[in-house]
């Protein structure tokens, strides 16, 4: 049975990169942060079909988009990550953090008011690129950060925390690919998955260039879109925005479809 207030932490990290686990390292234990490391997946020399990744070229075609083998790797290492907590059954959350992370002063302490104060939610993005988004704030920490549900995904995967179940169920999405994990996250709501955000973040990301993003961009040949295809990535655009606007004014009226509640305790 895992321990309710256990949240273990993970690190991405790839083996080559021993200068950006070592700063990690550092600000961790600044922290009284416990991380296990994470080997992560370099994107130019992995083969989908290595990890038993099914790629949708329909799908890609449709939207105009291939997924760069930076971001392959990212996905990957990302899944990685999710293995490693959910192979630990003593644990009930984790963070996981790509090895850019800064946490906050006292980022152990409101983890475990995040746990304690709020339920029913999958992930929570403690990392969050701030844009003016309408937002509704479900909850409000002790040190006074507010936890909000946008009716717009964030993207950025630097810092996520994860419940078991959210762990599970990102988990299982992950075996077919199409968009990058960030990406990927930010539609949850065309998913069922619930996420909220802390604003303002707990974590940063330190302004350090990525070292998973390297190697040809597989969309520079095909810039030329057909009508069609224009056609298809504006319709799924629209849909999404659609959707998450409905599920936002669901919230605005008290119809709550699966979000986080008000804070309790």
């Amino acid at each position: 049975m895992p321990d309710p207030l256990r949240i273990a932490c993970y690190c991405i990290n790839l083996p080559a990169s021993t200068d950006r686990r070592a700063a990690l390292e550092k600000r961790a234990a600044a922290q009284g942060l416990a991380v296990r490391f994470v080997e992560g997946v370099e994107g130019t020399e992995a083969d989908p079909a290595t990890f038993g990744v099914k790629i949708s070229e329909g799908t890609w075609a449709y939207r105009g988009y291939r997924l760069p083998p930076g971001q392959f790797g990212i996905l990957l290492s990302h899944r990685r990550a999710l293995d490693a907590f959910l192979a630990d059954a003593s644990a009930s959350h984790a963070v996981i953090l790509e090895d850019d992370a800064i946490p906050c002063d006292g980022l152990v302490e409101r983890l475990h008011s995040l746990v304690r104060l709020v339920d029913g939610w999958d992930v929570i993005r403690i990392e969050s690129r701030h844009r003016l988004n309408p937002w509704l704030t479900r909850a409000e920490l002790p040190t006074g950060e507010k936890v909000v549900v946008s009716w717009k995904g964030d993207t950025g995967a630097t810092a996520n925390l994860y419940t078991r179940e959210g762990a599970r169920k990102v988990r299982a999405t992950l075996d077919h690919l199409v968009l990058p994990y960030d990406v990927h996250l930010a539609t949850a709501r065309c998913w069922n998955l619930r996420v909220a955000e802390v604003q303002p973040p707990l974590v940063r990301e330190d302004q350090v260039p990525s070292t998973n993003t390297r190697g040809p961009d597989p969309n520079r040949r095909h810039r030329r879109r057909t009508i069609f295809r224009l056609i298809g990535q504006s319709s799924w655009a629209l849909y999404r925005r659609a959707r998450a606007l409905v599920t936002y004014l669901g919230l605005r009226i008290g119809k709550d479809p699966g979000h986080p509640p008000a804070a309790v305790g």
